[in-house]
């Protein structure tokens, strides 16, 4: 619960500060947390595509097929890509680099 909070009330200050532009501070917080939920995803999709899952006791077993891996695969695959878009965007953006980096 208290990490659906702290990532939700993170998100709608970064929406804000998106949306306003030219707030250089969020730089350091965006790159920490998309650097962390990139990590974190990495190998949770390494697990969803090598695991053994026919041993486990399920109704569906969806994630013993390859089709059914790719489809819990692409669940997950937002909560990689837009962190790492993020990442990119405060490393590359001009708005959000330092002035000591452009002189």
């Amino acid at each position: 619960m208290c990490d659906c909070v702290c990532v939700c009330v993170f998100w709608l200050r970064l929406a804000v500060v998106l949306y306003v532009g030219g707030c250089r501070w969020i730089r350091l917080p965006a790159v920490i947390y998309g650097t962390h939920v990139s990590t974190t995803l990495i190998p949770i999709l390494y697990h969803i595509m090598t695991a053994d899952f026919s041993s486990q006791l399920v109704d569906d077993n969806a994630a013993v097929t390859v089709s059914g891996r790719l489809a819990l695969a692409a669940v997950y695959a937002p909560y990689l890509i837009v962190p790492l878009l993020l990442v990119y965007h405060m490393l590359t953006s001009p708005q959000y680099v330092s002035s000591l980096k452009q002189q």
